[in-house]
């Protein structure tokens, strides 16, 4: 509770009276301990099993790349095939 406030009427006037107001250092107590959210530009580790190391990396670099060239040739050979079987 940051301020307590006690009131009291006398006749056709109502009166407030401070009680308790609490102090920063209070505030800060009661506010409890912030969570601490990562950067965006900041990089999060990984743990050591999901590490690679450079030369597996670039060994799927190169077999990534190898993929695309080799799938775009089975449709187009499929499609050959469709063709002659029809005429």
């Amino acid at each position: 509770v940051a301020e307590l406030w006690s009131f009291h009427t006398i006749g056709d006037q109502t009166r407030f009276t401070l009680v308790h107001k609490a102090t920063p250092a209070e505030m800060k107590k009661a506010a409890g301990p912030r969570v601490m959210v990562p950067k965006a530009n900041k990089p999060v580790e990984k743990p050591a099993a999901a590490r690679v190391s450079p030369a597996r990396r670039n060994d799927a670099r190169k077999k990534a790349a190898a993929k695309p060239a080799a799938k775009s040739a089975k449709p187009a050979a499929k499609k050959a095939t469709k063709a002659k079987k029809g005429k």
